[in-house]
């Protein structure tokens, strides 16, 4: 998920009207490992593991 925040971070840095726009990351790691951060709030992945099967996942977000 540090990865998806700072990418966020990024996109809010450049664009002075951040709060008019959503965009959202997905971090997914080798090891099974995922995260996922927005602007706003209503971002959400979905996953599948073998052991918990389909799950959706709301994402942090900055506001």
């Amino acid at each position: 998920q540090e990865a998806c925040e700072l990418a966020v971070e990024r996109v809010i840095e450049k664009n002075p009207d951040w709060r008019s726009i959503q965009v959202g990351f997905i971090a997914l790691g080798k090891n099974g490992d995922h995260g996922g951060f927005c602007i706003a709030p209503g971002f959400n992945y979905a996953i599948r593991t073998p052991d918990e099967g389909n799950r959706l996942l709301n994402s942090g977000s900055r506001i």
